[in-house]
């Protein structure tokens, strides 16, 4: 069977990103004999919409600027009576189902092969006139065709990752969620997400306070660094909201998705209850005695941690957190990439790592290092640290202008510019090549 309706040749719009793709799709079209057209993104699609009406979309979900799944919504507010199939290479059943809530008359999962989809497009049409009383006016002229036999659902996931231009598509929907949430909501994820770097901070000193006598400095390092990516792991598999990982916002933001307020907003919320988070389990472990282990060896690990990062200049600070930030956001970017647990986990695990053995600053984390070595000052741990009068400048004055507000600043430059913002430029920006 051909792509003509009586005396009139169906026509198919193809939008996808790639280039191969959408050209591929549109031969294997025309090959059966359907007028084919080609759009390289979600406005370009929308443009030829409104221009040239197609009878059948076919549609990428992850594209750059507009996203696939809101190009599908505004195609409906054009004419409801186009047809529509998505194609994606990351397919759930979940997203199924959103699609098809919004009209999709079929699913796709990458790879597939030219027969696949000129069966769908035929199997979509041909279904159409049995929807009359829903569009009339497009109903009228098209094929009836005999459907043919359809594959059983797609499987639950293609792939076992994302591609990094999908990763981008991603970060700026996600971007877009943070903004929108409630404040009661990132308050609450956001004392979590705290706690839960924090738990990470308590658990690279536990490990690592006598380690270096053992192994030498460079391998306590990274054995405190692999201990201490159970914080992030934490975050983002539990669920939390955590500050620096939340300047991939930016990305949302370029893209259009977000607003700068609504991502201030984000920000300033979450960074307050990070903070909150933190120091609530600094004084859990303080309260908790835990510091006196190792006849109060975690304790003056602890107050030697304090004292080095508040002794640190503010460039010293500052370029630290640029290179720490950095790693964390490719972390939650590794992840976001990841459509499994394990590769999750381990999307997590090397960049964190990787930040913490290197000796980088991140500021979440030193609002539980610092504040639990004030809380030691007055305790036996600062005499067995023999810091001496190198603890006159423990103070939050001093950690608040020359630790916390340099290291945030360079958090936010390593992960705003070096990862979502040039991310951006490659994936999103409608200037690409």
């Amino acid at each position: 069977m051909d792509g003509s309706s009586g005396n009139r040749t169906l026509s198919v719009l193809v939008t996808d990103d790639e280039e191969s793709v959408r050209h591929g799709c549109a031969r294997a079209l025309a090959n059966e004999g359907f007028r084919t057209a080609v759009a390289a993104d979600g406005q370009e699609c929308l443009r030829m919409v409104r221009e040239r009406k197609p009878d059948v979309v076919v549609l990428d979900l992850w594209m750059p600027g507009i996203a696939g799944m809101d190009v599908l919504r505004r195609i409906r507010n054009v004419d409801p009576g186009i047809i529509t199939i998505v194609i994606t290479g990351y397919g759930t059943p979940e997203l199924a189902v959103e699609a098809m809530k919004l009209g999709a008359a079929d699913f796709l999962c990458k790879p597939f092969d030219g027969d696949s989809l000129v069966d769908a497009v035929r199997h979509s049409a041909g279904n159409r006139p049995t929807l009359p009383s829903l569009f009339p006016a497009r109903a009228e002229g098209l094929p009836r065709m005999a459907a043919p036999a359809r594959a059983s659902a797609p499987p639950a996931v293609q792939k076992r990752f994302l591609s990094p231009a999908e990763v981008a598509g991603e970060v700026a929907d996600i971007g877009k969620t943070k903004c929108q949430a409630r404040t009661s909501q990132l308050a609450l994820l956001g004392i979590l997400a705290g706690a839960y770097i924090a738990f990470g901070a308590q658990l690279c000193t536990m490990v690592t306070h006598d380690l270096s006598r053992f192994l030498g400095v460079g391998m306590a390092k990274l054995v405190g660094g692999s201990v201490f990516s159970v914080g992030l792991m934490l975050v983002v598999l539990a669920g939390a909201e955590l500050f620096t990982g939340n300047c991939l916002i930016v990305t949302g933001v370029l893209a259009r998705k977000c607003t700068v307020k609504g991502m201030f907003r984000n920000w300033s919320i979450v960074y307050l209850a990070n903070f909150a988070g933190s120091v609530l389990l600094a004084a859990v472990v303080f309260g908790s005695g835990l510091w006196k282990t190792g006849g109060m060896g975690v304790g003056a690990a602890a107050l030697k941690t304090a004292v080095a990062k508040v002794d640190l200049s503010f460039t010293e600070a500052f370029l630290r957190g640029v290179g720490c930030n950095w790693l964390v956001c490719l972390a939650v970017w590794l992840a976001i990439a990841g459509r499994d647990i394990v590769s999750k986990i381990l999307g997590i695990f090397f960049p964190i790592m990787a930040f913490v053995a290197s000796g980088f600053e991140h500021s979440i984390a030193n609002m539980y290092f610092v504040p639990v070595g004030i809380f030691l000052k007055g305790t036996a741990a600062a005499g067995a640290s023999g810091l001496g009068e190198a603890l006159a400048a423990l103070t939050w004055t001093r950690f608040l202008a020359g630790n916390l507000l340099p290291v945030t600043l360079g958090n936010i430059v390593g992960g705003a510019f070096f990862v979502a913002g040039i991310y951006y430029m490659v994936y999103l920006s409608k200037n690409r090549k």
